[in-house]
């Protein structure tokens, strides 16, 4: 990616790619402590290069939490800039101070708050979850990005991870946090509301993956995963789960070499008729471009199977004339919402078939 010098005003529309560059922002800064793009490419370097820059990045990041606890780290920043890992104790201990000293000193700003948690969720898990739940109600529009770090301090305490690297790849677990009573609290506390649970059974299973890639553990904590994401689900019936992960969930499953976890509702075969009756949002207008051979309108012959959290798991044309014209119907129907259905009063997938219209356009 293209790199801008820092300008006259500091200010810098892409990232920094060389370490010059790098050099020459924090010089800037010195003088212009207020501008907080440059603060944001900077950590955006070096969170990007933390195996080399260590020293560089940690005081970079001190200095951002003396000056900017509060500051955003959104798209298209990388949300990960300030992490450090506990297993560097020294530096760890370093900034955990500063934000402990930030929070006593802001204890009404919402992105002060939030930086914490997501920065010490390791460390003060207890902490982390208050000051998350406080900037949630200080700050209701940002609930969705406050509820994914609320999760990943409870799947961080339920599966004892003590320690990750600034990409978040699990370091080092103490078995005994997995049965603390916070980690107890955090599996009850995830159960009670349906966006919770699906975000932390999500980082349950993506704590199992990171376990097993890296070697640290062959703990798996998919069933708890799976149990989470099916209590989301019964959480928002009659309505469709908030978060499509159940389906996406299942189909990893299906990748793992051993351990997997399959579906175990029952498969109800709807007629198509009765099941489009069911559906909510999402028919889709599907349109092709760039077929040579094709032109539209076609009509595709789709197998769905919609599932207990009324997404649809599964999409597989029939007869698509083309494997582009396949994978946009497929894609569309994927984004289709339908009620739920219950059978002898348990939920069940439904399988069924749809006719898709599709556009197709040279």
């Amino acid at each position: 990616m293209a790199a801008q010098m820092v300008s006259s005003t500091g200010r810098s529309e892409l990232s920094y790619t060389t370490a010059q560059q790098a050099t020459d922002a924090e010089n800037y800064l010195k003088s212009h402590p207020e501008d907080r793009p440059v603060v944001q490419r900077l950590l955006d370097y070096y969170v990007q290069r933390w195996q080399n820059t260590q020293a560089d990045r940690l005081r970079v990041i001190l200095w951002t939490i003396a000056n900017h606890p509060d500051i955003a780290l959104d798209r298209p920043h990388d949300n990960r800039g300030l992490l450090l890992n506990p297993d560097n104790r020294e530096g760890y201990q370093g900034a955990r101070q500063l934000w402990l000293e930030q929070v006593r000193r802001y204890p009404e700003d919402p992105r002060v708050l939030e930086n914490a948690a997501i920065c010490l969720r390791l460390s003060d898990r207890e902490s982390a979850a208050n000051w998350l739940k406080q900037a949630m109600a200080l700050d209701p529009a940002r609930r969705e990005r406050i509820v994914m770090a609320l999760a990943d301090v409870y799947a961080a305490a339920i599966t004892g991870v003590t320690g990750e690297n600034p990409w978040e790849g699990p370091t080092s677990l103490d078995p005994a946090e997995s049965g603390s009573g916070f980690a107890l609290r955090a599996r009850t506390e995830a159960m009670a509301n349906s966006e919770i649970a699906a975000r932390t059974g999500w980082a349950l299973y993506l704590t199992t993956e990171g376990f097993h890639r890296f070697g640290l553990s062959d703990a798996d904590y998919d069933a708890l995963a799976e149990e989470l994401l099916l209590k989301a689900a019964a959480l928002d019936y009659p309505k469709p789960a908030t978060l499509s992960l159940l389906g996406t969930f299942y189909e990893r499953q299906e990748r793992k070499p051993s351990g997997q976890i399959h579906p175990r509702s029952r498969l109800l075969v709807v007629a198509p008729d009765e099941q489009a009756k069911r559906l909510l949002s999402g028919t889709p207008s599907i349109t092709v471009t760039g077929e040579k051979t094709v032109l539209g309108p076609v009509h595709v012959m789709v197998d769905i199977v919609v599932g207990v959290d009324g997404h649809v798991w599964r999409a597989v044309p029939r007869n698509a004339p083309s494997e582009a014209i396949g994978s946009a119907v497929s894609s569309g129907f994927r984004t289709c919402l339908y009620q739920p259905l219950e059978d002898l009063g348990e939920p069940v997938r439904v399988s069924t078939t749809v006719d898709a219209i599709v556009d197709v356009r040279r």
